[in-house]
């Protein structure tokens, strides 16, 4: 009984130290990367849709980046397709239309 609880601690400082989680790790990802290449690439499904931003949106709707509005409506006719999910992966670096910065500097121009 004594000899299990060693081995039971044994264990579990054994789990916890960082050349078992770095051992443990390795195996983990070389049976993994076996796996994948021993699976061979998935076939599309064709399920999956990238909305791209091209010249053309771009001479239609204007330079990048578009207003919050304008997204917004190309989410909602996205949406109105009923995906599953929608995924965006979008940069918005400067300020929107209605941002606090924006919205300061009008109201403060507007009073003087």
């Amino acid at each position: 009984m004594i000899g299990a609880g060693l081995v039971a601690a044994f264990v579990l400082l054994a789990q916890e130290s960082a050349t078992f989680r770095q051992a443990s790790y390795q195996i983990d990802t070389s049976v993994i990367d076996r796996w994948q290449r021993l699976s061979g690439p998935d076939e599309p499904s064709g399920e999956v849709v990238v909305v791209g931003i091209d010249a053309a949106s771009i001479r239609e709707i204007g330079r990048w980046p578009w207003g919050r509005q304008d997204l917004a409506e190309l989410v909602n006719a996205i949406a109105d397709a009923n995906p599953k999910s929608v995924s965006l992966d979008i940069l918005l670096s400067e300020p929107g239309v209605y941002s606090q910065g924006r919205l300061f500097n009008v109201f403060k121009h507007n009073v003087a």
